[in-house]
């Protein structure tokens, strides 16, 4: 006999079973272990948990006219932006303490100018006396 024959492949029921399971005798070693399911969980319970139904929400209207947002409040900008950080003390870093003190003092004092800056150019600034 030079031709060969072709099995069909087998398919998996949703359990994880064979579908047919005495095709090849190894029916038994190519299943997961615990109820049939993959990973091992196995139970008979559907998809939604409890028995509770899905719901469904009615449809946002996203596209409605809102209401105009009040008038920010003006802003003042602080006198020292590093009071913070100076309240924790020093950063956890040994040997690098004082140099990292540094760094994160000049990243807030950069932030605190540009918001101010960002500020001024909206005009919410607080008008000095």
């Amino acid at each position: 006999m030079s031709e060969q024959r072709r099995r069909p492949k087998q398919r998996r029921n949703s359990s994880g079973g064979q579908t047919d399971g005495s095709q090849n005798g190894s029916s038994s070693k190519n299943q997961p272990k615990g109820g049939g399911k993959a990973g091992g969980k196995g139970g008979s319970k559907s998809g939604n948990k409890g028995g509770r139904q899905n719901k469904v929400a009615p449809p946002a209207e996203f596209w409605r006219a809102a209401p105009e947002p009040p008038e920010p409040p003006d802003i003042r900008p602080a006198q020292d932006p590093t009071a913070l950080l100076q309240s924790m003390g020093t950063a956890p870093l040994p040997g690098q303490a004082s140099v990292s003190d540094h760094y994160m003092a000049a990243v807030i004092q950069r932030a605190a100018m540009l918001a101010t800056a960002l500020a001024a150019s909206a005009d919410l600034l607080e008008q000095g006396e």
